[in-house]
Order: structure tokens, then sequence, then C-alpha cells
């Protein structure tokens, strides 16, 4: 059982180390005695024992926040008899404690097995068991023997904190709360445990018991340090600086990329306070105005106060516009001009399917348009020129696109009257488009004779020879499909046939058998126009078959 009776002397505990234990030795004196009407090999002499308890911390326990309230002290004789449990408590109002502990002893010094626990409420803080001698008689001179306690309290099996936040900046008399958080060396979460603060330079800051720090009203950079009574530690940075009262362009401007691609330089900006250094820890806002996108929209300032996003152009060619904001100071606005892609496709676009007389230059070029992938017109893109099938001239066999992509090219239909067929090809792919051109034959306008002229042949027979005319327009080019009508001016001959059209050279012919009367006759080929071409031919008499 406790034993609390007081008896004898009354050597005391400092109660400021109980509240506050301090790193290494550390006074408790326990005053062990036996009255005089105890037997035992002893007698009735006075005996006195006293120890001081020793801790280990990274840091004074105030810095902890660890406030020991009790004492816990069993004395045990070998094997396992306890001849002493008590607990002292320690008024919050108390500086000393006085401590008269009655220890039975059956010999003049007796080595006993001591375990002092310091508590804190009800959680055991420190702890730790030494073999101790008792003896009878007044204290010597000798200081008291030390009992390392170790630290057994909430935390003890952390194996790594966090503090939080992470290296910030702090407005000059603001103020910032620091926790942290703990794992185990599982990674299990550990809470709750005890956490000491403290900066690399208390000169210019301090963190209290509760993990608050003020900032001074000055410029500076210190680190705020988290280390738990076993000794794990975490850090981390705070930086003390004055309001922001502009934000100035550093870089990234009036750049030239490819749609859809990320410029070479970020955008960047600089905080500034009004002692026109740069401001760390500051709020920037990036944003988009029209396409492309930023990659980070919230970005801290530095230690210099810049602020740095790179940024994704559209897909549509033209200027784009990206802002840099800070609160209510002037924003940052950035232009960065995006230019089409590789040319990747080509489409008609103006030309196609014209229809003119024979030898004329088309009224309108072939027309192309070169676009990249996105639909972005592409400058100065090569189209090579192809006539597949016709008679007509192309202007040139390659053209180049201009600035909004169109490629172009002159065409001169052929003499005859046909369909042309011509292709354009983007250079370096496959990619092409196909135009078509017909040529229509001008208004027939004159007929002249070839040949079949002049012939003779006996009464009743066809001409050996075809008779042939050609057909032109007014500019004597000759004309494919002009109809041409046959008759005989004089005779009575037959034509086959008696209505033809010219070829495509322009060419007409029918054959004449001569009538049954002897004699010349005059054959006529007419066109619309009713211009004529006038052949004759000779019908001679057949062998004689009668006589009258």
């Amino acid at each position: 059982m406790p034993q609390t009776t007081p008896l004898g002397r009354r050597p005391y505990i400092s109660a400021r180390f109980l509240r506050l234990v301090a790193t290494g030795l550390l006074g408790l004196a326990v005053v062990t005695c036996s009255d005089d009407h105890l037997s035992g090999p002893s007698g009735g002499s006075r005996g006195y024992f006293a120890f001081r308890p020793v801790t280990h911390l990274s840091s004074p326990a105030a810095s902890f926040g660890i406030v020991v309230d009790s004492v816990h002290i069993v004395l045990t004789r070998p094997p396992s008899t306890v001849v002493l449990d008590t607990t002292a408590a320690f008024p919050a109002d108390s500086t000393d404690l006085h401590l008269s502990l009655l220890v039975p002893l059956q010999q003049q010094a007796e080595t006993l097995l001591a375990l002092v626990e310091l508590k804190a409420g009800p959680s055991v803080v420190f702890s730790g068991t030494q073999n101790v001698v008792v003896v009878n008689g007044p204290p010597g001179s000798s200081p008291p023997p030390a009992i390392s306690l170790a630290f057994v309290g909430p935390g003890k099996s952390l194996a790594h904190i966090t503090l939080a936040p992470r290296d910030t900046a702090v407005l000059l008399g603001d103020s910032v709360n620091y926790t942290a958080t703990g794992v185990d060396s599982s990674n299990n979460p550990v809470s709750p445990f005890y956490v000491g603060w403290r900066t690399s330079d208390t000169t210019l800051a301090k963190v209290n018991a509760n993990g608050l720090l003020r900032a001074p009203n000055h410029r500076g950079t210190l680190k705020v340090i988290g280390v738990t009574p076993t000794g794990i530690a975490d850090t981390t940075n705070v930086t003390f600086v004055p309001t922001a009262t502009a934000l100035v362009k550093v870089s990234g401007d009036l750049q030239t990329d490819t749609v859809a691609q990320v410029p070479p330089l970020p955008l960047v900006v600089q905080a500034k306070a009004a002692d026109n250094l740069g401001v760390a820890g500051v709020s920037v806002h990036f944003s988009a105005l029209s396409g492309g996108s930023v990659t980070d929209s919230i970005v801290l300032t530095d230690s210099l106060g810049h602020a740095s996003t790179p940024v994704t152009l559209g897909t549509l060619a033209g200027p784009q516009k990206f802002v840099a904001r800070v609160g209510a100071l002037a924003p940052d606005t950035f232009t960065v001009t995006a230019v089409a892609g590789v040319p990747s496709a080509i489409a008609i676009s103006g030309g196609n399917a014209q229809i003119d007389t024979t030898d004329l230059a088309l009224a309108q070029p072939f027309a192309t348009k070169v676009t990249d992938a996105f639909g972005n017109a592409v400058t100065g893109a090569k189209v090579a020129w192809l006539r597949v099938a016709g008679g007509g001239t192309l202007a040139t066999d390659t053209s180049a696109t201009d600035t909004a992509g169109i490629a172009k090219v002159g065409y001169t239909l052929g003499a005859l009257a046909r369909t042309d067929t011509v292709s354009a090809t983007l250079a370096g792919t496959t990619a092409k488009v196909t135009f078509t051109a017909t040529a229509v034959a001008a208004a027939a306008s004159n007929v002249a004779v070839v040949s079949g002229n002049a012939q003779t042949d006996t009464v009743g027979k066809a001409l050996p020879l075809p008779l042939v005319v050609y057909v032109t327009d007014a500019r004597a080019h000759l004309v494919a499909g002009a109809r041409v009508i046959w008759s005989a001016a004089h005779g009575g001959g037959t034509f086959s046939p008696d209505t033809v059209f010219t070829d495509t050279t322009g060419h007409a012919q029918t054959t004449y058998t001569v009538g049954t009367l002897a004699g010349t006759d005059s054959l006529v080929a007419t066109i619309q126009c009713g211009c004529t071409a006038t052949f004759t031919a000779t019908a001679l008499p057949g062998t004689p078959a009668a006589i009258t």
C-alpha cells in the first residue's frame, strides 16, 4: 500500500523541476527512515535515502508543454516484496515539495529496486528503475545517486513528424500558428504527442509553446523547428515580408510559337513592396484571357518575389492573351502569338468546274487553301499542279500559299472541246484535290473543202473518195461538234449520211452516190451560220445497153 505518513526530517523536491523538467541531472530527494520502535538488525537508528532523477530530453521540458504534477515511487525488496508504494502530488501554488517516507529496513543498509514515475495528469511521462542502497543514519556528504528516467509519454512511438504550414511567408506584424502531425515506423498516425518549438534566430522572432509565431516589423528569414521529447524533429522556413504594392512583368511577353505548343519562356512576374524589393509568399493568379491555358493558376512568389507559370497555346492561330493578378494591384497582361502548325490538309478554294471556249484562259485561276491539323491557314506551303487529262496548259507547275493559305494557278484551255482534269497536291504529303475545266467550241463561222472534190464516176456509182470538210470559228480554230448538212444543188445523187457533226478535229465527211443522169452534179455542205462549201461530181454514162 502507498505510504504517506510524515515522519522525521523533511527534505524537499523542487516543484519547479517537477513542473518543468529540464535536460540533465535534476534534483529529487526522498527521506527514508526507520523509527526506534521498528524491529530488525538495524536497531532503532534513523536512516536516510536521496536520489536525483535524470532525463535526457532534446530541449527543456517547458518547450514541450510538459507539466509534471505528481511522482510515483515504488521500492521493492528482492525478489518481490514492496516496501514502499506512494504517490506525491504537487499543489499548483507550491514551489517546494517535502517528503518523509517510512521505509522498514531489515539491515543497516539494504539494496532495493526503485521505480520512479513522473506523471502529467493520468499519463506517465517519464519512468525509470534502478537498484538503490537505503541505509540507516544521517545523510552523507556525497551527492545522491541519479536515476535515469526515460520518456514514456504520448508520442514515444513517433518515427517522423511534419510541420505545417511549409516554407511560408508572413506579412510584417502578422502571426502564424504552426502544427505538427506524426507517424510511427509503420507510417501509422500517432496522436496526441508533445512538441517543443523554437526558431533558428530568437533575436528575430520566437515561437511559443503553442506553435504561435508573430512576425517582427522588418524583413527577415529564419527556420521554425519542431522537436519531440525523443528528438524527432522537422524544420520549415518562414520569411517576414512587407505588403506588396506593385506587380511587375519580368519575362515571357511577346513570344511566338506554334499552335497547341508550350512557348519556351514561362510567364514571369515579380511582386514588389514600397522599398522596390521583391515580396515572397504572395499568391499570384494566372489565367488565360483568350485562347490557350496556364499550367498553374495560383503561384506563390519565391524569396525574390518572382512567380512564374508555363502556358500552352490554343489551337487558333493569332495573338493569345494571358494575365497575372494580385488582389487590387494593377494586373500584368502578356501577349503570345500562335502561328499555324505543319501543313496537313488541302481544299479547293475557287476556280473549279469552269466552262469556257477552247483556247481561252479561264476567267478564274484554280485556287486551293492549305491548313494545319487545326484548320489554320498555312503561309508559304508548296502546292504542285499537274494536268491529268485534257489539252490545256498550266501557268506554272508549283505555287506557294499566301498569308491566307491560298495557292493559285492560271489555266488556258486547249483547242479541242472537252473536259480537262488538273490535280493539286500538297508538297510532302499525299493530300490532293482535283479540278475540272470544260472547253466548248466557239460558234462555227466557216466551212471549207478538205478533199473529195471534182471526182468522176459512172452514173449510179458511189464516188471512190468521201467528201470531207472542216469547220472553224471566227478565230480560225477548228470547231468540234458543228452540224454539217449535205445537199445537191444540181444532180440527183444521194448522200450517206446527209447530216453529220464535226469530230474532235473539226472535220466532217459523207459518201456521195451519183444519180442516173450523166452530167456534172453540184454538191453543197452547209453549217449553222449558213456558210457553205461546194463540191462537184461528174457522172459518166454507163456501158451501152440499148439502141433505138
